[in-house]
């Protein structure tokens, strides 16, 4: 799915111009949070009750309250993936995009997973760390993960740094036995 994800994106982007791009992922970051947060809206979306021209339709009146154009690939965009429910690609498809455009402005995207959300010091001290070790312009997207206890996880270009504290003990561990 990762690589469909990529090659929509990157047909998408290339018909687009810098505007046109930003605008579009606007409106799909507003669709996919719709998605996320309201559990009506995604029962709208999927359901085969609902013709799709009704769907589009509706689509088309909300993003006609946006302040910005919206490019007409992101209209067929959406309608094709409701067609066919495939809201987990709708989000890797934004997610491409979103990784796209940070690379055109030297930026990478990092996800990071704290235990519960982060503080301003917190988050500042992971961005100085993913700057001055890694050589980073960092764009943070933070995902809370009960899991991890303490500490964080970053995660960026196929690479993971765990300062977690389920790390350090498994660490510790390793010198232990050693």
């Amino acid at each position: 799915m990762d690589i469909l994800a990529k090659k929509y994106a990157n047909i998408i982007m290339s018909e687009l111009d810098r505007k046109e791009e930003i605008n579009l992922l606007k409106y799909l970051n507003w669709f996919k949070t719709a998605l996320d947060i309201n559990a009506d809206f995604k029962k709208f979306v999927f359901s085969p009750a609902v013709p799709t021209t009704k769907k589009i339709n509706v689509f088309e009146k909300i993003s006609s309250t946006f302040k910005y154009e919206i490019p007409n690939v992101g209209f067929n965009l959406i309608a094709n993936l409701v067609k066919n429910s495939k809201v987990k690609l709708l989000h890797k498809i934004i997610i491409e995009i979103e990784n796209m455009l940070l690379k055109e402005d030297g930026f990478t995207r990092v996800k990071v997973k704290f235990a519960n959300a982060p503080t301003d010091q917190q988050m500042a001290a992971v961005e100085h760390i993913l700057e001055n070790n890694y050589k980073l312009k960092p764009s943070v997207y933070i995902e809370v993960d009960k899991s991890i206890v303490a500490g964080f996880i970053s995660m960026f270009d196929g690479k993971m740094l765990d300062a977690s504290l389920q790390n350090v003990f498994a660490s510790l561990e390793d010198i232990r036995i050693e």
